[in-house]
């Protein structure tokens, strides 16, 4: 048995790190892309100060539980991580295996807490330990409907706000339009309000710092996406007259900096003098029962078994994807110079790269007869590059998000040099919508729309890994038939699309 000051800790603590810790390496990346989530930076810091403060109510309630039971919990734990590993190594861009390592490192802290203290004792960490989902980006099919409902609440409330102050302004979406023609978006039109989560991750912290009664946690958290929702309104109704009144181009995103910084420091502090006035409540503040300090010991080889554990499914991972795969990834080539007549390439907004992260990126405009247009969007993601929000360019979401309504969902295979690409079609206003997203395989099968989830769970048991991503979204306007639509479409494809081996870019 250990007993002592530091290595006691350590027994305890060191187990719960590294079990998160193969997590939050991977979602470093996705911090350091995403304004979004850049506070998940902090999280991990947050959690150990609200856990140092729960070990400072008291030790544990009961005994450590034998060696033999340790060993078991830190063995299941290894062999719950590995798939998990798989996954995420697979997956870099599928969120569903950001959650589901999450919850296995949750249950495995619980299950090694309860054994060295016992359940009444673990149940105290549980919601320092449930702060670390808040840096885990959310599901894609939770955030969009919310992310993209508030946002156009935020714009709608906008507009009728700047009608009231005689500002004639409509919205379309997540865009504000004015009668000057200025278009105004509520943060990106794909990327919706980048302050609701973090206001939810402060408010989650703070109503465990002051140890609010659950319901009132819940009314904080509540109460942190309305106040998120209501500066973000505030902070627009400031551009659109900052707009109506002249200030344009670079003047206008300082003036936007500006108002995000201003009103993220009052959106914190108001949150933090809700949590305040929430705490002031005496009968709804939960006290924590303080228990005389007891010397923690705990077998010093039961921590070294989940240790071991862990350290062995990760390298047993990092093993797994190692395996030879035969063949080299097909990738999509694109040579625009090979359309008739020549298309015109024009750029892709900084926002959109600053978002999406993408290694290269074309918008061309392609007119293959009079009164018809191809918009054409072509983004590479080079390895190590893909994050889950390149799944966020989509036209199902950015599209809706900027005012343009999609119906008709469906799929159609177009012929390109070397394989068939397979488009998910919808129509919209005045426009036909094709999207194809190309993950890289091993053979030319077609390139498809996106990978199912059996077909994840399918790379990760073979040990292959997402090593590039490529997207063609092409908007065909001017066509009313969705034949004819279809044959521009195909002569695009067929003239400048072509699948090879070979590395990013063009052939």
């Amino acid at each position: 048995m250990v007993r002592g000051k530091l290595l006691p800790l350590l027994a305890v603590w060191l187990p719960v790190v590294l079990v998160w810790s193969g997590l939050l390496w991977r979602l470093r990346q996705e911090w350091a892309w995403s304004e979004t989530y850049r506070y998940g930076f902090w999280v991990p810091l947050l959690v150990i100060l609200l856990a140092a403060r729960r070990c400072a109510d008291g030790g544990p309630h009961s005994p450590a539980a034998p060696l033999a039971t340790l060993t078991k919990i830190g063995i299941a734990t290894g062999v719950a991580i590995f798939p998990c590993e798989l996954i995420i190594r697979a997956n870099p861009d599928w969120r569903v295996g950001f959650w589901l390592y999450g919850s296995v490192a949750f249950l495995a802290n619980a299950f090694w807490l309860s054994a060295i203290g016992g359940w009444r004792w673990a149940v105290r960490f549980v919601p320092a330990l449930g702060l670390l989902f808040m840096a885990i980006p959310w599901l894609s099919f939770i955030e969009q409907p919310i992310v993209q409902g508030l946002s156009r609440m935020v714009a709608s409330s906008a507009t009728e706000t700047a009608n009231l102050l005689g500002i004639p302004a409509v919205h379309e979406g997540n865009t504000i339009v004015l009668d000057n023609d200025v278009r105004l978006g509520v943060e990106d039109a794909c990327s919706g309000l980048r302050s609701l989560q973090s206001a939810m991750m402060a408010a989650w912290f703070l109503g465990e710092l002051v140890r609010l009664s659950w319901l009132r946690r819940l009314s904080l958290l509540a109460m942190g996406g309305l106040l998120a929702a209501g500066f973000n309104s505030l902070r627009a109704v400031l551009l659109i007259v900052a707009a109506a009144n002249g200030t344009r181009g670079d003047a206008l995103d300082s003036y936007h900096d500006l108002l995000g910084a201003g009103t993220a420091i009052a959106l914190f502090a108001s949150i933090a003098a809700l949590t305040w006035g929430l705490s002031r409540r005496g009968s709804l503040v939960i006290h924590c029962e303080t228990i005389a300090e007891s010397p923690v010991a705990v077998p010093l080889y039961g921590a070294f078994s989940l240790l071991l554990a862990c350290t062995v499914s990760m390298v047993a991972a990092t093993l797994w994807f190692r395996q030879d795969v035969e063949g080299d990834p097909v990738r999509m080539h694109v040579d625009w110079e090979k359309l008739e007549p020549p298309a015109e390439i024009r750029g892709i907004s900084s926002a959109a790269r600053e978002m999406l992260r993408f290694s290269e990126g074309e918008h061309a405009v392609w007119i293959p007869k009079a009164g018809v247009r191809c918009d054409v969007f072509y983004l590479d993601w080079e390895p190590g590059q893909i994050s889950s929000f390149a799944n966020v360019h989509r036209p199902d979401i950015c599209l809706p998000a900027s005012g343009i309504e999609l119906s008709e969902n469906g799929r159609w295979v177009a012929t390109a040099v070397g394989t068939d690409i397979v488009f998910e079609t919808w129509r919209a206003s005045g426009a036909h919508v094709f999207f194809s997203r190309w993950d890289g395989d091993r053979k030319i099968g077609g390139l498809q729309g996106g990978t199912g989830r059996l077909g994840r769970l399918k790379k990760a048991l073979q040990g292959e890994s997402i090593e590039a991503r490529q997207s063609l979204e092409i908007l065909v306007t001017g066509v009313d038939d969705v034949a004819e639509a279809r044959a521009m479409v195909q002569q695009l494809v067929a003239a400048a699309v072509s699948a090879g081996s070979g590395s990013i870019g063009k052939p």
